[in-house]
């Protein structure tokens, strides 16, 4: 039996999406917390390349959170009935990582993990941004219209997209008010029964 440790800070973030994955499909794994201040000093040099997560199968050591993910949405059948559904979710996990990326001073600053001014990046930075995915998630869900991103059944694209979704919400609420369906989305997704008790009872965290 395959054993997998995914190494990663003790909050969601960039490891969510597969920690998702593994309890959706009901399959072991030690989920490794390493602590903010002890990861410099003792886990950096420990890692392939310096950073995290790290998803360890049978000892082996896999990087890159996107990497990750879509490794085990392949091994558990959560990445695409045919080819054209695991296209097309690839292309929202990178949709996504665009997203992340043009935002994540904001969320970084707005949950203490870094020094700035998070009011005026809120206004500069994470509105706009938030306005233009959100009507593209908007609009991928209706013409999709089984209430999943891709094809009839749940991928790994919505459990990434739709933790991220959470996490903004619990920041600013306010960035939902003209998009309750996304709210929604979340709330579909985390009442999956697959994972339901696991969402229900993992510790609630700023990102």
């Amino acid at each position: 039996m395959v054993h997998y440790k995914l190494w990663y800070f003790p909050v969601r973030n960039l490891a969510e999406g597969s920690r998702m994955v593994l309890h959706y499909a009901n399959v072991p794994f030690e989920d490794f917390h390493i602590p903010f201040n002890e990861w410099p000093t003792t886990y950096k040099n420990k890692t392939p390349y310096g950073k995290i997560p790290v998803l360890e199968v049978n000892g082996k050591p896999l990087c890159e959170s996107s990497t990750i993910l879509r490794f085990l949405a392949k091994q558990y059948g959560l990445a695409g009935k045919n080819r054209w559904e695991k296209a097309k979710v690839d292309e929202i996990l990178e949709l996504h990582k665009s997203e992340y990326n043009e935002i994540m001073e904001w969320i970084m600053v707005t949950t203490g993990f870094k020094e700035g001014d998070k009011d005026r990046l809120f206004h500069t930075m994470a509105k706009p941004v938030c306005e233009h995915y959100f009507n593209i998630y908007h609009r991928i869900l209706k013409e999709n219209g089984s209430g999943f991103l891709v094809g009839k059944k749940p991928t790994a694209a919505d459990f990434f997209v739709a933790d991220y979704l959470h996490t903004l919400h619990n920041l600013k609420p306010e960035l939902f008010e003209k998009h309750l369906d996304l709210v929604g989305f979340v709330k579909r997704i985390y009442s999956l029964p697959q994972l339901k008790a696991y969402i229900e009872k993992r510790p609630e965290t700023p990102l």
